[in-house]
């Protein structure tokens, strides 16, 4: 089996055993600890997994058409996500220059040096919105 392949098949089951876990609890602190190590392990893990898994099936040499659109079907949620951090990004940026040249509201604090890693996010966003669908030959 392929790496891609089990990583997604391990953090598939991480997840489900988490879930029981959280349902299984007694206590509000394991429910608490359970459901952090949800939220912070096992969401970002199964993100990574996700979209290693689309690139996996949407670079199959010889692969049956469905196996390519499934793994194009993968990549829905990358472009999803991609957009919306370009969106964050956008966003921070356009207030900032809504309050640095036109007006400034009270709730406004900074400058306009205080960017922050809103270029970044536009960036990484514009990253996996490319990648989504990316296909390539993989020689094997």
């Amino acid at each position: 089996m392929n790496r891609s392949v089990s990583q997604f098949t391990l953090s598939i089951i991480f997840i489900a055993v988490l879930c029981v876990l959280i349902g299984a609890s007694e206590t509000d602190l394991w429910a608490g600890i359970f459901i952090g190590t949800f939220i912070f392990v096992g969401l970002p893990i199964l993100i990574l997994s996700w979209i290693e898994f689309g690139d996996y099936l949407r670079n199959l040499n010889n692969a049956p058409l469905i196996v390519r659109l499934i793994g194009f079907l993968f990549g829905v949620p990358q472009a999803l996500f991609g957009i919306v951090c370009m969106l964050i990004g956008a966003s921070i940026i356009l207030w900032i220059l809504y309050n640095t040249l036109i007006e400034r509201q009270a709730e406004f604090t900074g400058s306009f040096m205080s960017l922050g890693l809103s270029p970044m996010f536009i960036a990484f966003g514009l990253f996996l919105l490319i990648s989504a669908f990316k296909y390539y030959r993989v020689k094997s």
